[in-house]
């Protein structure tokens, strides 16, 4: 897991680190230039490296000594952004330390933002490497660096931002009105809040975070005594392998409520995935006028005619301990009826998407207490907490923390670095591609939450697992194939499962 924290909280890292392993300003930066130069390519480029006069352009100064000493750029070129007299009297020491190594390199050449020779050098580039305010930026910014910015924007080559885009004020929850649109952003120890901000994501570009040799496990110690905000980002998971002795008993017995004549094989997509990535037994509720066209879509379930009130009753109060409501039901009275039925009847765990989320309502929210998982994407979730689609996509965290606080359930909120939260721990997830907004792959995360709820897993846990190994499938696939379609997914599962259970164990 990784911490996020805002600018003050990074400060107080950093300085936390340099404290306990004895590292001085400059060491750090060249630690930081260092890891920097493994993100450049291979092969010798034309770099342009744009710094500011604190420790974040020092950065890029040092980064420019060693293209230079590494021979990895054949043509390297600094722009100070700053009339030259101004960008001397603010410079932090450790800047001054690498501009006085700059100054005696005679590979690298040099200008300040009162020469417009740089204007030549971003056409001449191969690399823009942005290193002008990273943290420090605090919302002003002279007119000729606004222009500089948007010229290079325009500039289509590849940008490389240091730690954040320059021009992102990190703590804010707005749009920056000018700012560097990186290709991708290299930053240090922890996720910055402004990272997980949908109006901020697309000037990130790819975000890559290193540690600089630390320990991943200390300083997330470290960060344990600063950041209370319990917000993680998922970067890595494991599964526990099953031991020699067991049965398919031990692994979930599922009941499946999913599928209509409109939307005939949801289900069968959620039903595959669950037994895909290991549930004991399955119990799929359908109509019986519908079994003749699914009875062969998943082979290793049994069935239970939807008619049959008397089976399901007894099935939901002896037998089952995981319920799959709502994928392809349909957003109907008899939806509403039928989930009104499965939480007056039974008392378990429940993981509810799709029609099961159109249809709820706050009477039944409360009867979800300590039990409920609902997975909504956004436009579901606007509906759910009559707010606009707007509002949700600028303040998703906190509204998801609020709806699983008030209920006690945990909120799935589905899109790019999908939400999972219980109220007081919030995972933010980091696997998944634009190419699997295709049809369908809800109902198979739905299939997978349930399916290691009923291997054990808690709920919170089974959540955030569930949607990191979900979208670590759709990685895999757009590797090389996309769109990536859910049963692309369902397919890759077992193999994620496998490969994971055979790394950590």
């Amino acid at each position: 897991m990784i911490y996020i924290g805002t600018t003050e909280k990074f400060y107080r890292l950093e300085q936390i680190i340099m404290d306990n392993y004895k590292v001085s300003s400059l060491n750090l930066i060249a630690k930081t230039a260092t890891s920097l130069l493994s993100f450049l390519s291979p092969q010798p480029r034309k770099y342009l490296i744009f710094v500011g006069w604190g420790n974040n352009g020092a950065q890029g100064l040092a980064l420019a000594q060693m293209i230079v000493e590494k021979n990895v750029g054949n043509n390297v070129k600094v722009v100070f952004c700053a009339p030259k007299l101004d960008f001397l009297a603010h410079q932090t020491p450790v800047n001054k330390h690498w501009t006085n190594l700059i100054a005696q390199q005679d590979k690298i050449a040099t200008c300040y933002l009162d020469n417009n020779e740089y204007q030549e050098w971003i056409t001449e580039c191969e690399e823009i490497i942005d290193c002008i305010f990273g943290l420090g930026f605090e919302g002003n910014m002279a007119k000729k660096l606004q222009e500089l910015i948007t010229d290079i924007n325009k500039s289509n080559k590849p940008i490389l931002a240091c730690d954040i885009p320059s021009g992102i004020i990190n703590d804010e929850q707005k749009t920056p009105s000018v700012a560097i649109k990186a290709s991708r952003t290299v930053t240090f120890f922890i996720y910055k809040t402004a990272f997980i901000n949908y109006q901020i994501i697309p000037f990130l570009g790819k975000i890559t975070l290193t540690t600089l040799d630390f320990e991943q496990e200390k300083i997330n110690e470290f960060c344990n005594q600063i950041i209370d905000n319990k917000i993680f980002i998922v970067d890595n998971v494991k599964i526990t392998p099953r031991p020699l002795v067991t049965n398919k008993g031990n692994y979930g017995k599922l009941m499946l409520f999913g599928s209509n004549n409109d939307y005939l094989n949801a289900g069968t997509i959620a039903a595959n995935m669950a037994i895909q990535a290991g549930a004991g037994h399955l119990t799929w509720v359908i109509p019986q006028e519908l079994r003749t066209y699914l009875v062969n879509t998943v082979l290793e379930m049994t069935y239970c005619d939807a008619n049959d009130r008397s089976k399901i009753l007894d099935l939901l109060e002896k037998v089952i301990n995981v319920v799959i409501f709502g994928p392809g039901t349909g957003r109907t009275e008899r939806t509403l009826n039928l989930l009104k039925l499965v939480l007056d009847n039974y008392e378990g765990r429940i993981v509810i998407d799709a029609d099961g989320i159109n249809v709820l309502t706050p009477e039944l929210l409360r009867k979800l207490k300590n039990r409920g998982i609902i997975t909504p994407h956004p436009q579901e979730f606007a509906r759910l907490i009559n707010k606009p689609l707007e509002v949700v996509l600028s303040d998703r965290v906190a509204l998801a923390q609020e709806l699983a606080s008030k209920y006690k359930i945990i909120v799935v909120l589905k899109g790019y670095q999908t939400i999972i939260t219980d109220g007081e721990v919030t995972y933010i997830n980091s696997t998944g591609n634009p190419y699997m907004a295709t049809p369908g792959m809800g109902d198979a995360l739905t299939g997978l939450i349930a399916s290691l709820c009923g291997q054990g897993y808690n709920n919170l846990t089974a959540s955030y697992l569930a949607v990191y190994l979900h979208g670590f499938c759709g990685d895999l696939v757009a590797q090389t194939k996309k769109p990536v379609l859910a049963t692309d997914v369902v397919n890759k599962i077992g193999n994620v499962i496998a490969q994971l259970i055979n790394s950590n164990y």
